[in-house]
């Protein structure tokens, strides 16, 4: 049977802020679910109609179900520098006054490294295995929220992405390898003999989104050369002699 057959919406029935109403009672209907296709049209398109689908789930009031705020959420974790709590899961059901437990739900046979506020639902690391070498990189968690006047729950999911310091290993952006070849400068070219060349590092992006500083030196002694510890810059301490390799780390 048609959905716009049983639930009968006017003309009117979507308002201009694009508000859905009834036009009569659900009480009685067969069925708990359904899908409304509705047609959008924009004037002087090609093709001028789209359409949209929006699912409609029907449930008494007595057996109303406590829904995630955010059914699934995604986010990363460092084992050097964890803020606490670094995460929260929020529930929320019909009656503001029902108070809703938090538990997560171990689906594996792992020792437990998450903790959680059960009446509140922030979620940390526990700080007894925050060096611990065998934990994995990613964690899928689902937490139980428990409506405990309906004794009604839903699962919320939360994505971990646990990120190690080791990790963290500066690269550099073009080679580990630099030659360079200098014009030859002349004693009074002190500008130049301050900025010859700069080696540049960066972390790996795709897991490391917080500020962290590079640092730069240089490892052998040498009496030639110095860097810039901020900026990678580096610069002849004297005069170079030319048609001379300088080599250094």
């Amino acid at each position: 049977m048609v959905l716009s057959e049983i639930l009968r919406f006017s003309e009117n029935s979507i308002a201009p802020p694009s508000y859905l109403r009834l036009t009569h009672s659900l009480i009685g209907l067969i069925q708990s679910s359904y899908w409304l296709p509705i047609r959008l049209t924009r004037y002087r398109a090609h093709p001028p109609h789209t359409y949209i689908h929006i699912h409609i789930s029907i449930r008494q009031e007595n057996f109303y179900l406590p829904q995630c705020i955010n059914i699934y959420q995604n986010v990363k974790i460092y084992d050097y520098l964890i803020e606490y709590p670094f995460a929260r899961i929020e529930a929320t059901t019909i009656n503001k006054n029902s108070f809703i437990e938090y538990t997560i739900i171990d689906n594996d046979k792992n020792d437990k490294i998450f903790s959680i506020d059960k009446q509140k639902g922030f979620i940390q690391l526990l700080t007894t295995i925050q060096n611990n070498r065998r934990l994995k990189s990613d964690y899928l968690l689902i937490i139980n929220a428990l409506d405990n006047q309906y004794k009604l729950s839903v699962n919320c999911y939360l994505k971990i992405h646990l990120i190690r310091r080791q990790q963290l290993i500066p690269k550099f952006i073009y080679s580990s390898i630099y030659n360079i070849d200098l014009p030859e400068i002349q004693y009074h070219s002190g500008r130049l003999r301050q900025r010859l060349f700069q080696i540049i590092a960066l972390l790996d992006t795709h897991v490391y989104d917080k500020k962290l500083e590079i640092r730069y030196r240089i490892v052998d002694s040498n009496q030639h050369f110095i860097i810039n510890r901020q900026t990678g810059y580096i610069a002849a301490k004297q005069p170079l002699n030319p048609y001379t390799i300088y080599e250094f780390h």
